[in-house]
């Protein structure tokens, strides 16, 4: 194996099947990839590569401009991936897309869905975690606000009905 290139700043160190930056100062390691003349800043490509040398691209990482922002610079990354039992680009098929104003999946999204805790019949929950509202035994309803979202023992009166009910 070479030995490591030492540079004021770090070094680059090679392993039998990869290339490590390291920085020996207090700012992380960067790989830049650049371009001044187009809109695709850079692309990094995974590759199969065959005996014979051919490579086959199946996963690319492209950075460039964002379409929805031409000519300011914005940043967007997409991810391309090969369909299985394909070799040519035309199998290509973007999988998604990141800017700073959305992530969009160009394929059905899989995972597994959180598990919400069970909700007492006698309590309304908001979709964002924050505020949910109970009906007391004595019929008094109370809306609570969470400070900490989704957590509700976090919950703190907000505001009440005060139609207390008296039991006998």
């Amino acid at each position: 194996m070479p030995d490591p290139i030492i540079l004021p700043w770090g070094r680059i160190e090679f392993g039998l099947n990869e290339m490590s930056i390291v920085s020996t100062v207090d700012d992380p390691a960067k790989l830049r990839i650049g371009a001044t003349e187009s809109n695709v800043f850079g692309c990094v490509s995974g590759d199969y590569v065959r005996p014979s040398g051919v490579h086959e691209q199946k996963i690319l990482i492209k950075m460039s401009e964002d379409d929805n922002h031409p000519g300011q610079r914005g940043g967007m990354m997409e991810v391309f991936l090969q369909r299985p039992g394909t070799t040519d680009d035309e199998n290509m098929i973007r999988a998604l897309t990141l800017t700073t104003e959305y992530v969009q999946f160009h394929v059905p999204f899989k995972g597994v869905e959180p598990q919400q805790p069970a909700v007492p019949p006698n309590e309304l929950r908001a979709p964002n975690g924050i505020y949910w509202q109970a009906i007391q035994d004595d019929g008094n309803s109370v809306l609570y606000k969470n400070r900490v979202p989704f957590d509700y023992s976090t919950g703190a009166p907000y505001w009440a009905s005060n139609t207390a009910q008296e039991t006998t």
